[in-house]
């Protein structure tokens, strides 16, 4: 099921938005 991870991979790029661009940067 692609729908699972796709929902995951979005939720945790929504929640992590900026902890993900503050480690990246």
């Amino acid at each position: 099921m692609p729908a699972q991870p796709a929902i995951f991979l979005f939720v945790v790029d929504t929640c992590m938005d900026e902890d993900d661009m503050t480690a990246l940067k």
